[in-house]
């Protein structure tokens, strides 16, 4: 069997730009702090697992740790722009 794992975090324009949703959710979220990641978007760390009868096999190959990351956040930046400004 093979199964996909995908942690992940949003950062969803009907959560930023309501008053209503904001507090809903006021005593849950720190809406200061996640204001500052709006422009990020969201990010998701993807693994795809082969479950065997003695454990498992991690097919995917890409960085885990934060600095690592980043450092390929930012690259995709500069090559993928982000569609923000379509005006």
């Amino acid at each position: 069997m093979v199964v996909t794992v995908e942690p992940g975090i949003y950062f969803l324009d009907v959560y930023f730009k309501s008053a209503k949703e904001r507090r809903k959710y006021q005593n849950f979220v720190n809406w200061s702090k996640a204001d500052q990641y709006f422009s990020l978007g969201g990010i998701r760390i993807e693994d795809n697992l082969i479950i065997t009868n003695t454990g498992h096999i991690n097919l995917t190959k890409i960085p885990k740790e934060v600095d690592e990351i980043e450092a390929l956040r930012k690259t995709n930046i500069e090559l993928c722009p982000a569609k923000r400004d379509q005006s």
